[in-house]
């Protein structure tokens, strides 16, 4: 869970946190090694320090990796408001953008000629069975057996 939370605040964990402050945590807690913590310190810019180690933490295999990632954010008292916002995103909310953002291969339209509606639901036509005009469609429960795909 912490994985994705971390995956999707990518941007702002980079532009806020300072690398060379967790990793001595991760390193002791043998989530990046110390040829790892070598090459992360030899790089001149923080971002890119940040970015690489977060990079690291996705390719471990470290079951605990992003466990201790956040606790070495959270032993930070200057980055609070980074754990609060860990914290308070929501996984739910992740899975709702998901779906929004996706389009569901359905495009309908109203037909009065009808009383329903036409469309297609992934390259297949679909056509109501409402018999008859109709101030409202009703919900999905009251939709199901009156729709055909054709």
């Amino acid at each position: 869970m912490l994985k994705v939370k971390f995956q999707k605040l990518h941007s702002t964990v980079v532009g806020n946190v300072d690398a060379a402050d967790v990793s001595d945590l991760l390193l002791q807690e043998g989530v990046v090694g110390t040829n790892d913590m070598h090459k992360l310190l030899m790089q001149t810019d923080r971002r890119q320090q940040c970015r690489s180690l977060l990079i690291l933490l996705h390719m471990s295999e470290h079951p605990q990796a992003f466990v201790h990632l956040y606790m070495a954010i959270k032993a930070e008292s200057r980055l609070q408001w980074l754990v609060d916002l860990i914290d308070e995103f929501s996984v739910i909310k992740m899975v709702q953008d998901k779906y929004i953002s996706e389009p569901t291969g359905f495009d309908m339209f109203l037909d009065n000629n009808i009383g329903g509606f036409r469309g297609r639901y992934l390259g297949r036509q679909v056509v109501s069975r409402l018999g008859g005009p109709r101030v409202g469609m009703g919900s999905a429960e009251d939709l199901r057996g009156r729709c055909e795909l054709r």
